[in-house]
């Protein structure tokens, strides 16, 4: 079933994808309470409603691989995921901190999807301690 027909639009429709948001928030990749300022953020994409929810995955899922361009990045770069991503799991960062020449792998413990917002004293010291390498 697409999603569209799980989240219809209109404001029947923005109920619902306000609540496979907040369900969403809950259970994917969230390890530590995030801040109150940080919901704001995870509200105005659910907002959108799910047609715009389907539109987005599809952009997500239909993208060109770029694993193999990763050889040509020629600048200092910073790959960071957290520990308990599930979204895009650590080895997903592995693979292209490896492609990447020269690039920094940093994992932050205790972390799900959404690091700055989950583990910011953390991120900000990892970005503080690369940026001063």
């Amino acid at each position: 079933m697409p999603p569209s027909a799980a989240l219809p639009s209109g404001p029947r429709g923005n109920a619902a994808s306000r609540k496979f948001c907040a369900a969403a928030l809950a259970c994917w990749s969230i390890r530590r309470p995030i801040r109150r300022s940080a919901m704001r953020w995870w509200r105005w994409p659910c907002a959108s409603g799910s047609r715009a929810f389907e539109r987005q995955q599809g952009a997500i899922i239909a993208r060109a691989d770029p694993l193999p361009g990763l050889g040509a990045i020629a600048v200092p770069t910073l790959v960071l995921v957290g520990e308990d991503d599930r979204t895009t799991p650590p080895h997903y960062s592995r693979t292209i901190a490896q492609a990447v020449p020269g690039a920094t792998l940093v994992t932050i413990p205790e972390c799900g999807h959404m690091a700055p917002m989950e583990r910011p004293e953390a991120v900000n010291a990892a970005l503080r301690e690369w940026l001063s390498a």
